[in-house]
């Protein structure tokens, strides 16, 4: 099936929020006496620390996901009174069962956007929630700003007596504000597609009565990766279509932060050179919905994005469903 680049809507600004709480390696294994070791984390996963929100907040997927907003407000040159048409947000773990987090967000800041909602697609939950906003976009000419946001609070939902698990998540959230700007036709989503293999929901899921993620390390790295790499060739295929965009074309390549080998087996099939992946999965751990917006702001604020540049998002976690796009930033 065809796809038609939806142009003319740019990634105005993007932001983060982190807790202030960093928990390196060290600490974690001293604490909890676990079996493993700083070097074997670093090696193996890729992680030396993680962000923990603190026990007693009460709303912390709200709060880092607000916070995270306003910085992609400011960035956009947005201010009070904010006008947002559309405020999507991805992530399994909001406060409250319902409303969702988005809800939450948009009373408070303040925003008064009329097409509020969560999308819950795991890991692949802001790539889901970025291109079903650029096709509001596309359907309805009075869209002019639309907010999206990734953010998961996963120490909530981490058995820290399950080694395996423990250590690989943290709490976070990044989010971009799009709007249309007729002065930039070259800007938007120029390719997206989707798998998912709910064969394999077995391989990672949130248990219902303990509320913990469950994970089969191996076989998640053994199946996830190929669709990785499925997904990653028809967006990249797709894009050259579309846009005559080529992979080397890409300024970076941002996907989803769950295991350095994970990235590292992605880039080797794809034949992406490492320099062009980004990486901060040492830093922040797997925040999942959050971890590619996060990663992209530091991009951008590194300057290794720029305005113009083609950039491509996989999205990729529990379902097993992976979402991948191509836009121009």
């Amino acid at each position: 099936m065809s796809q038609h680049p939806i142009t003319g809507i740019e990634i105005a600004g993007c932001g983060l929020a982190l807790p202030s709480r960093s928990v390196s390696n060290f600490e974690l294994i001293n604490e909890k006496g676990y079996n493993s070791s700083d070097e074997w984390l670093r090696t193996k996963v890729g992680i030396a620390s993680r962000y923990y929100s603190e026990w007693d907040e009460t709303s912390p997927s709200r709060t880092l996901a607000s916070k995270a907003a306003q910085e992609a407000l400011r960035m956009a040159g947005l201010s009070k009174p904010y006008e947002i048409d559309v405020l999507r947000v991805g992530t399994w773990t909001s406060d409250m069962k319902t409303p969702g987090t988005a809800n939450d967000v948009n009373s408070e800041l303040g925003l008064k956007a009329g097409k509020v909602s969560d999308q819950n697609a795991a890991c692949a939950s802001f790539v889901y929630s970025i291109n079903d906003t650029f096709n509001d976009f596309k359907v309805d000419d009075d869209i002019k700003t639309g907010l999206v946001i990734g953010t998961d609070i996963l120490s909530r939902h981490t058995d820290f007596n399950d080694r395996d698990t423990a250590m690989l998540f943290g709490d976070g959230a990044g989010a971009v504000l799009l709007k249309r700007n007729e002065n930039r036709p070259d800007a938007g989503l120029v390719a997206w597609h989707y798998e998912t293999d709910s064969d394999l929901i077995p391989a990672l899921y949130v248990d219902q009565n303990s509320g913990y993620i469950k994970m089969i390390g191996n076989l998640v790295l053994q199946k996830v990766v190929p669709l990785c790499v499925e997904v990653g060739s028809i967006v990249l295929k797709k894009a050259y279509e579309n846009m005559k965009i080529e992979k080397d074309d890409i300024g970076m390549f941002i996907l989803h932060q769950a295991n350095i080998r994970i990235i590292n087996m992605i880039a080797k099939r794809l034949n992406i050179p490492l320099e062009k992946m980004a990486i901060t999965i040492d830093r922040h751990a797997n925040t999942s919905s959050s971890s590619i917006p996060m990663a992209l702001t530091e991009m951008v604020t590194d300057g290794k994005v720029k305005r113009g540049d083609p950039i491509m998002m996989l999205g990729f976690g529990a379902g097993v469903t992976v979402a991948g796009s191509v836009l121009i930033f």
